[in-house]
């Protein structure tokens, strides 16, 4: 039996990436983007110390930011805001989490998770 194995994507720091970018894996940012994030797995998405975000994100996956969006976070899951993260700009997950520390400017919204449709009885 083969097993697929996915390998995270990394932004090394000193990196800097114009025009938007998409994953399908764990991905860690700790370079520049400059441009709008999009992630298509449930893995997270991680934005180290050193990461900055110019642009919008979009995740399925949990969204750990340490270091700094401008821009909005959208998440299926989950966005938490570590002590040492500075976010500008709307957070919108069904759970978000802001430690002590972090810098927050902007709106929030907690959305309930989305739940599959139920099939109608024949």
């Amino acid at each position: 039996m083969v097993r697929e194995v996915s390998f995270p994507t990394l932004i090394a720091e000193a990196t800097r990436l114009a025009g938007d970018v998409t994953f399908s894996s764990t991905a860690h940012v700790f370079g520049v983007v400059e441009g709008d994030v999009l992630q298509h797995a449930l893995e997270p998405l991680k934005i180290g110390k050193s990461g900055w975000i110019h642009g919008n994100i979009r995740s399925q996956g949990t969204v750990v930011v340490e270091g700094r969006v401008d821009g909005d976070v959208v998440s299926t899951t989950r966005i938490q805001l570590l002590p040492t993260a500075t976010v500008r700009g709307r957070l919108e997950a069904p759970s978000i989490q802001i430690r002590a520390g972090a810098i927050f400017e902007g709106e929030m919204q907690m959305s309930p998770p989305a739940r599959p449709a139920l099939k109608a009885a024949a």
